[in-house]
């Protein structure tokens, strides 16, 4: 029996073609379903769910000018339009192995090809509708939280091997999963693995692999899965968890890029990838990503202005990119904001950082004289208004780049005292610092600092180099983790290393000190060492 006997459901069917909605409509009627509305934009969708909710929603990918299918359904789950009972299927002429997996931030419950028919609706949907009904007890107790209840009940269903018992199988060992019970997790995927090799039953063993903390064993099967399915998203997001977890910053970076290689039109993948490639230091990487969210993010819910001042930010600090390869990027970057701000509006707190980075990206832009200007103007409304720590930022990062850098750095030692019991804005400021002055920050320094130092003593000086690297992106002026940069090059030098290249690294990191550190400074000693150890 399929759920079309029971009248009751309500239907929507979008589609910007007149023609294909009476059609679906028609569909619907003849199996007997009796309230069935229509949109015929992701606009007019969205609109009609704020008013009511629907049991089915049947809606083709391609809307016309908006958003897209994909975009309605993401909208429509972050604004919590639709709970887990509410049925969503995408209708499209595509529907490959690959359109499927780069929609899985927001699956939907069923794809339809096109052309479709009432058979086709009367066979999907019923099957679907059967198998909600079936779990609605479970999701029930769920939204109760009571997931002890949730999970009697997806057991009992398990056993019942009824046509939902599969979906309630993955169900169930999520929540295993989540709720710590790792062995009944483990269980339960071995026991599906011994009947079919399941893609989300061998990522769920690795997941209660990590929950172990066998990291390693872990990322060994998140990676198998990868290679045997290249357009399988959750394995690159095992990988992503895994090498988070493992504090390996660059391998983090490599996940995250080929899960976004696999579903580009992602922003939220999009801003993860800007966010960590900004951290390890890829700042054309960053850039790109940047771009893709700004273009995507008129469509989509997740976009935001701040993703274009994130663009201008890190545009003003990319200063040799713009002076060797791209000299046309803070005039981009000008172009981004502008729009973006047209688009989404700018919050209000943030008009002081906007004009103190508009003036940077003039001056860097080549029109000096108005960046200096645009600077001056924003310094004086800075001394009318109170402030806090993005806006301070802001200014002291302006102030260098127009060279006005020692009144930045005075500025800098004073925001330390005024903002001496504040963690969090100390955490802001330990970047712009040779070192850093918040708790989390020296903790995690130091913790770098000894991983890089015990790596070094073992000969291991790949290793040991790549933990301090990951150190200065974090702190690029700390001359501590500078100066073990340099002690790192020197061991693989003196351990049979005799790449020139080598040679000229110690020597530009050198030089970069030299700059810094004066003989009234608590790393000079130690300077003059290496340079003496060097020749």
């Amino acid at each position: 029996m399929t759920g079309f006997s029971h009248k009751k459901l309500t239907f929507l069917v979008v589609d910007d073609f007149n023609s294909f909605r009476s059609t679906v409509t028609s569909m619907l009627t003849s199996l007997g379903a009796s309230q069935v509305a229509m949109a015929g934009n992701g606009a007019e969708a969205l609109d009609v769910c704020r008013r009511k909710k629907f049991d089915v929603i049947l809606c083709d990918y391609d809307l016309g000018p908006g958003k897209n299918g994909q975009r309605v359904l993401e909208s429509l789950r972050h604004h919590q339009l639709i709970d887990r009972e509410s049925l969503f299927v995408l209708i499209s002429a595509d529907v490959s192995k690959q359109a499927v997996m780069a929609a899985y931030d927001c699956t939907p419950d069923d794809y339809l090809a096109k052309p479709i028919n009432a058979q086709m609706l009367d066979r999907r949907i019923g099957r679907l509708l059967d198998q909600r009904e079936v779990l609605r007890p479970a999701y029930k107790a769920l939204e109760n939280n009571d997931p002890n209840l949730a999970m009697d009940l997806l057991t009992k269903i398990v056993l019942a091997k009824g046509k939902a018992s599969l979906s309630a199988q993955k169900f169930l060992g999520e929540l295993f999963i989540e709720y710590d019970q790792l062995n009944k997790a483990e269980k339960l995927y071995l026991h599906v693995l011994e009947t079919k090799p399941l893609d989300w039953a061998k990522l769920g063993l690795a997941y209660v692999q990590q929950a172990r903390g066998n990291y390693e064993k872990a990322g060994e099967v998140f990676a198998a899965l990868s290679q045997e399915n290249p357009l399988y998203l959750p394995a690159y997001d095992g990988m992503a968890s895994n090498w988070y977890l493992r504090n390996n910053a660059a391998n983090l970076q490599g996940a995250i890029e080929k899960s976004v290689s696999v579903s580009p039109m992602s922003i939220l993948r999009q801003k993860n990838l800007a966010n960590i490639a900004e951290k390890n230091g890829d700042i054309p990487t960053a850039l790109k990503a940047l771009r893709e969210c700004h273009r995507l993010g008129r469509e989509s819910c997740h976009g935001s202005w701040d993703d274009a001042y994130q663009f201008g930010m890190t545009t003003a600090s990319a200063t040799v990119l713009i002076a060797t390869e791209e000299k046309n990027l803070p005039d981009e970057a000008l172009k981004i904001l502008k729009e973006a701000t047209n688009f989404f509006g700018m919050p209000p707190e943030k008009m002081l950082c906007m004009q103190f980075l508009q003036g940077r990206l003039q001056f860097l832009a080549k029109n000096k004289a108005a960046g200096i200007a645009a600077i001056e103007k924003a310094e004086v409304m800075y001394a009318r208004e109170i402030q806090n720590i993005d806006t301070d930022i802001a200014r002291i990062k302006a102030l260098h780049t127009i060279g006005c850098s020692e009144k930045a750095d005075e500025l800098t030692h004073s925001l330390i005292h005024l903002y001496a019991y504040d963690q969090e804005a100390l955490e802001k400021l330990d970047a712009l610092l040779g070192e850093p002055v918040s708790e989390a920050n020296r903790i995690l320094v130091a913790q770098i600092n000894r991983e890089g130092i015990e790596l070094y003593n073992r000969g291991l000086f790949d290793d040991s180099l790549a933990c301090f690297d990951r150190a200065r992106i974090l702190f690029p002026k700390h001359a501590g983790i500078q100066l073990n940069i340099i002690q790192a090059l020197i061991g693989k030098i003196k351990g049979g290393d005799k790449n020139e290249r080598l040679q000229l690294e110690v020597e530009e990191n050198l030089l970069v000190l030299e700059k810094t550190i004066d003989e009234g400074h608590a790393q000079y000693a130690r300077y003059k060492k290496l340079s003496t150890m060097l020749k």
